[in-house]
């Protein structure tokens, strides 16, 4: 052998006889924090570039170690964490990856979070709320609670309001009660103006510093507010609610993070990430979500719960485990369960389909059914706009009279037992599930005012299992309504132009009021469910009668119900008080037959606001008549008679007015002084006599540690009122 060989061959080995490491493998990281005030949440992204694969990826901060989850589509780690348990200023970050082989890599970096910047526990975005807000808030400087809504507006002239709160100091930790404003509530109103709506409230927590002008730091807090005692919250999540079923829940955060949730272990799945998510819907395996693409029809996207994601090239409508789309000129069926194409037809059939895979569709003059891969051709009918079938062989449907050419609703079985339903008008193609809605043996629909076919659908009717037909009864006419559903037993769920959600029958045509805020109601189990923001809800049980309408005359505050109605238990919160002096007026409830009355025992001088809780009044079988605690404001004219108002205060203290001073009114007569009344001030520090005659009066103030004070004063006709500071003794 080659002596300059073996030579080779010794240097070759001598190193590794000797124990020399082989060159040890290396990582990069590279390291991304940002802080979002939308969600609250500090953002950690680290980008790991190895030889060997990256097992875990952990960050060390704020005196905790958490795990980073890996992002496919990304390709990077990621964790989201909630800002508001993090220190101010400049911190530490430690990220510390391990590969397959066992070996550390770490990356030492930092992170900051401004030292004015609101620090938010609670609320969370999305948040509804029945009672109160929780607000759990935080900064260095002092910090003021604010609350308005998404327009900006509470009440005509008003750019917003403040919430009745302690402000100042570093910290808001409170429950801070809400309760319904001040508005007529009878049905239908169109100029009531209702709160709230269709829209979030919009939460700004603001940190002001005591000694600088200007706010140091503000966030923006969507949430939902409805004060409705038919709503039972059973679920909540950290995001808006999108889709739910018996025990999952999709929701998104902040239109940033889908997530699904399931109710039963309490378990959460992320979905899809940093995208603005449109609508979301729940299939057997995951969801089909729609993401919208600036200036390009929205896509949709399949996840499963396998954590699969596919990007769909139609946008299809699901029902339960089937997804309908039109895909290639065709209308195609598809089990999300097995993936499977179960069906096709041409593009311009229209087709209805069920849960469990049954299609009703209709095609060249003639209604058709497909059901476990048999087509059955039904009876025939020409100019079938849309239709809803029942899976009882039954079908209501559209189609356009060439004569009248008004737009007519047909009800038929499948044996073409035909029966006209009514004419829809020819203003637009009524449409099904808005206009019309079809469960078994119930149909809703509705109908134009009479003589007006070119108005749109207003009038809401049900037909019961009978065929009988009934007018549900609004208090005001022409409101518009929209049919959200209706269940096996006849309830029929509707919103109108508000978004405010009523439940009606055919038993009780007199619709009850569920919310006044937009909501995705749904019948399971023969129970209603309501989603608003991030809670689901039960609706509680519905009375027989209803507030229909309410006067005031002669004294008596008369509320009018749909039904006999009877003393509720919370009567005696009923209150009538005065506007200007916050004075309770004494009054005497009666409940009789369809009505409450509130009698007035002492006039109401001026404008007075008159309190009834949503339990003073009940049905006969206990359930409250209202959803909701109502508040009228009366300005009643026509009295004779003159108001004397005094407001008595002590500039010496912080909250000037006085309350519990002893005013006495006295009429002076030529035969001496009579004695008239004597009342104590309100905590406004106000206090008011009315008066029937004219000429003259005395009033002696007197209170404990006070000087007494008298005047006399010429009283004729209209409003006197008088402010006096009073003397300390």
């Amino acid at each position: 052998m080659n002596r300059w060989f073996v030579l080779m061959i010794a240097l070759f080995v001598i190193p590794l006889l000797l124990g020399a490491e082989a060159p040890a493998n290396t990582a990069q990281i590279k390291l991304e924090v940002k802080n979002d005030y939308e969600t609250n949440e500090i953002v950690i992204r680290a980008k790991v570039t190895s030889s060997l694969s990256i097992l875990t990826v952990k960050a060390s901060f704020n005196d905790t170690e958490k795990d980073l989850v890996y992002r496919p589509s990304i390709q990077q780690w990621e964790l989201w964490s909630s800002l508001a348990v993090l220190k101010p200023g400049i911190q530490p970050i430690v990220i510390k990856a391990t590969d397959a082989s066992g070996n550390t890599h770490t990356y030492t970096g930092s992170y900051t979070v401004p030292t004015h910047t609101v620090q938010l526990k609670s609320p969370v975005a999305h948040q509804f709320f029945n009672k109160s807000v929780t607000a759990d808030v935080y900064t260095q400087p002092e910090v003021g609670l604010f609350l308005e809504d998404h327009y900006g507006v509470n009440q005509p002239g008003e750019p917003y309001r403040i919430l009745p709160i302690a402000t100042g100091g570093s910290y808001i930790r409170e429950e801070i009660p809400l309760r319904s404003e001040r508005v007529d509530t009878s049905l239908y109103d169109k100029e009531v103006f209702r709160p709230w709506n269709q829209s979030p409230v919009n939460l700004i927590f603001q940190a002001m510093h005591q000694y600088k002008s200007g706010p140091l730091g503000r966030r923006d807090v969507p949430v939902y507010v409805d004060t409705s005692h038919r709503l039972q919250i059973l679920h909540s999540v950290p995001g808006k609610i999108l889709d739910y079923d018996q025990s999952r829940v999709l929701y998104i955060t902040n239109k940033k993070q889908l997530y699904l949730k399931y109710l039963t272990t309490g378990e959460t799945k992320h979905v899809a990430e940093m995208r603005y998510i449109t609508t979301a819907t729940l299939t057997p395996k995951g969801c089909i979500y729609k993401v919208a693409d600036s200036g390009v029809r929205a896509p949709a996207y399949e996840w499963t719960e396998a954590g699969t994601t596919q990007k769909l090239s139609y946008i299809p409508e699901i029902k339960g485990g089937y997804a309908l789309y039109k895909q290639d000129g065709l209308y195609k069926l598809r089990n999300l369960t097995t993936s499977k194409v179960e069906w096709t037809i041409r593009g311009d059939a229209v087709v209805q389909f069920f849960y469990y895979g049954k299609v009703v569709y209709w095609l060249d003059n003639y209604f058709y059914s497909f059901q476990n891969g048999q087509t059955t051709r039904l009876f025939e009918q020409a100019g079938v706009f849309n239709f809803i079938a029942t899976s009882t062989n039954k079908i209501v449907y559209t189609v356009k009279n060439a004569q009248t050419l008004e737009y007519e609703l047909y009800h038929s079985d499948y044996y073409y037992r035909k029966k006209k339903l009514g004419a829809m008008g020819n203003y637009e193609v009524p449409k099904p599930h808005t206009d019309y809605e079809y469960n078994e043996n119930w149909i809703a629909y509705k109908l134009p005012s009479p003589g007006f076919s070119y108005s749109l659908p207003r009038n809401l009717h049900v037909i019961n299992s009978e065929g009988q037909s009934k007018q549900i009864t609004f208090h005001k006419e022409e409101v518009d309504t929209v049919i959200e559903g209706v269940n096996y037993y006849g309830d029929i769920i509707f919103s109108d132009k508000t978004g405010s959600s009523y439940i009606a029958s055919y038993t009780r045509p007199t619709p009850v009021l569920i919310s006044k805020s937009a909501s995705i109601i749904k019948f399971m189990n023969d129970k209603i469910y309501s989603a608003i923001g991030n809670s689901i809800m039960e609706v509680n049980q519905i009375p027989d009668s209803t507030l229909l309408s309410h006067e005031y005359k002669n004294h008596v505050f008369t509320l009018t119900y749909s039904g006999p109605v009877k003393q509720g238990s919370g009567s005696q919160g009923i209150q009538v008080r005065m506007e200007r002096t916050g004075e309770q007026l004494k009054f005497k409830a009666v409940w009789g037959g369809n009505a409450l009355r509130i009698e007035l025992l002492e006039p109401m001088l001026g404008d007075a606001e008159i309190v009834v809780p949503h339990h003073a009044t009940s049905d006969m079988k206990g359930i409250p008549a209202s959803s909701y605690d109502t508040y009228w404001n009366y300005d009643p004219y026509g009295y004779s008679g003159t108001v004397l108002g005094l407001s008595l205060y002590d500039p010496l203290y912080a909250f000037s007015a006085l309350s519990n001073v002893s005013v006495s009114l006295y009429q002076i007569t030529p035969f001496g002084e009579k004695f008239i009344d004597r009342k104590l001030t309100t905590s406004l520090g106000g206090v008011h006599f009315f008066v029937q005659e004219k000429g003259y009066y005395k009033y002696r103030i007197e209170k404990e540690g006070y000087v007494d004070m008298e005047e006399e004063v010429y009283i004729g006709v209209g409003e006197l009122y008088k402010a006096f500071n009073l003397t300390r003794e």
